[in-house]
């Protein structure tokens, strides 16, 4: 196997969740603008969680809610990665 990438769309009481894992060949990306390739073959995980609920401008709401999505998108990171995987990439777990 030199790539192989998986994609899930998931609703989830914030709004949307996509997730999109795999593995990378090297000198590869799955996105120019968000990921420089690696020298070498790599595994990747990029998760996005979205609401596209109309709000009114209000700072406080908004960042609440951001911090909503922000909650659920770390909530993801932490189920999906161990902490031998933190170790791994230079984290702490």
């Amino acid at each position: 196997m030199t790539q192989a990438i998986s994609e899930a769309n998931l609703k989830v009481e914030e709004g949307d969740l996509l997730l999109r894992w795999g593995v990378i060949p090297a000198n590869a990306t799955i996105d120019p603008a968000l990921l420089e390739p690696s020298p070498t073959g790599s595994w990747i995980l990029d998760i996005d969680v979205s609401s596209n609920q109309q709000k009114r401008f209000d700072a406080v709401e908004l960042a609440a809610d951001y911090g909503r999505l922000m909650e659920r998108a770390y909530a993801v990171f932490r189920w999906v990665v161990t902490d031998e995987g933190l170790n791994h990439f230079g984290a702490q777990p």
